[in-house]
C-alpha cells in the first residue's frame, strides 16, 4: 500500500531533481528572459491592459523578508504547489500522482501528519501522530472500504471493514496476532471470536444459516472443549471434549433429555434420558467396544424391567417385577 510516509519520500526526491534542472534552466535562460519580459510588461502597463494568461515554469511568491511561502511548480509527474509557514517550515503540499490527486499536510517538526490521495482502485485518508507515531487510514476500493488504526508502532491494532458478506471487526496484539473478531457471515448473521496471544481461537460465537446458534470455548492450542449448539426447532445440546473426542454430551430434543457418557476414545458407554417407545426413562450401559451390556427401563406394561447381556451381545437374561399370587 502506498503510505503516506512513502509518497512523501518519492515526492522529496522528484523535487530534488526538479529543482536542479530548474536551476540550470533560469540560469540559462535568466539573460533572455528577463529583458523580454520587462518590455512585455512595461507595454502591457502602458496601454493599461491585464493579460488574460500567465504562463510560467516555476511561480514563487515571497513575503516581506523575500521567504518563498508558495511555489507552483511541475515535479516530474504533474502540477506541484507547496507552501510555507512564517518559520519556513513547508506545511503543505498538493501535487499529482499516476493515480490522481495528493495532498500532504505537514506538522511544524516537519513530519507528515495528514494526507488525502487517489489510488489505483479509489481513495486513502491517512492521519498520523506527530510524536510517538500510531495513526489512522481509511481505504476505499473495488473490494469495500476498510478503517485502520495502528499503535504507537504502527503495528496494525484495529480494523473496521466491509466486504459483500457485511461488516468485520478485528483487533490485533502489538505483535500482529488476530485477538479479537466481530462480524457477519454469508448469510449466517453474526459471529464473535477471541484468540490468546498465540492466536488460537478460544472463544466464538455465532448464527449459523439454518437460524441456529453455537458457542464455543476452546483450550490454549484451540483444541474444543465445550460446545453448546441450539437445536432448528427446539432443544440443543451441550458437549464437553477431552483428547479431541465428545466424552460428555447432554441434549434435549423431542423425546426430553439424553446424557451420554463416553470414554476418551470416543466411545459412549453410559446413557440415560426419556426413552422414544415407553412412558419413562431409559439407561444403557455399553463395553468400551460399543456393545450394550446393561439396559435398564419401563416395560410394555409399565413395570421396571432390566436386561443383562453377555460380551457378545448373543445371550440375555431379563428381570422384571413378579406378580404376586393370589
Amino acid at each position: 500500500m502506498d503510505t503516506l510516509a512513502s509518497r512523501v519520500a518519492r515526492i522529496e526526491e522528484e523535487l530534488d531533481r526538479s529543482q536542479r534542472a530548474e536551476r540550470r534552466w533560469r540560469l540559462a535562460a535568466f539573460s533572455l528572459a528577463a529583458p523580454l519580459a520587462a518590455l512585455v510588461l512595461g507595454a502591457a502597463m502602458q496601454a493599461g491592459d491585464i493579460p488574460d494568461v500567465l504562463r510560467a515554469r516555476r511561480l514563487e511568491i515571497v513575503d516581506s523578508q523575500d521567504r518563498v511561502i508558495v511555489l507552483a511548480s511541475h515535479d516530474g509527474v504533474g502540477g506541484r504547489v507547496d507552501l510555507w509557514n512564517d518559520t519556513g517550515a513547508n506545511t503543505v503540499r498538493l501535487g499529482s500522482t499516476a493515480d490522481g490527486g495528493d495532498i500532504v499536510v505537514f506538522h511544524s517538526s516537519l513530519v507528515p501528519v495528514c494526507g488525502i490521495s487517489a489510488t489505483a482502485a479509489g481513495g486513502r485518508i491517512e492521519s498520523l501522530c506527530a510524536v510517538g507515531g500510531g495513526g489512522a487510514a481509511i481505504d476505499s476500493g473495488d473490494a469495500g472500504s476498510r478503517v485502520s488504526i495502528s499503535d504507537s508502532g504502527g503495528n496494525l491494532a484495529v480494523s473496521l471493514s466491509n466486504a459483500a458478506s457485511g461488516g468485520l471487526l478485528e483487533t490485533r496484539t502489538p505483535s500482529g496476532v488476530l485477538a479479537a473478531a466481530i462480524g457477519t457471515g454469508p448469510g449466517a448473521g453474526g459471529f464473535v471470536q477471541v484468540s490468546n496471544g498465540q492466536g488460537a481461537q478460544v472463544f466464538a460465537a455465532q448464527s449459523r444459516q439454518d437460524g441456529t446458534g453455537k458457542l464455543s470455548l476452546a483450550g490454549a492450542k484451540g483444541e474444543p472443549n465445550f460446545v453448546a449448539e441450539t437445536g432448528a426447532e427446539n432443544g440443543g445440546t451441550l458437549s464437553m471434549f477431552a483428547g479431541g473426542h465428545r466424552v460428555v454430551g447432554l441434549g434435549a430434543g423431542s423425546d426430553g433429555g439424553l446424557l451420554n457418557l463416553a470414554t476418551m476414545n470416543g466411545n459412549n458407554v453410559l446413557a440415560a434420558g426419556a426413552a422414544s417407545d415407553a412412558d419413562g426413562g431409559l439407561i444403557w450401559l455399553r463395553s468400551g467396544a460399543g456393545r450394550t451390556l446393561v439396559r435398564a427401563g419401563v416395560g410394555a406394561d409399565g413395570a421396571g424391567q432390566v436386561t443383562v447381556f453377555d460380551g457378545p451381545g448373543s445371550r440375555k437374561l431379563v428381570l422384571s417385577p413378579i406378580e404376586p399370587s393370589k
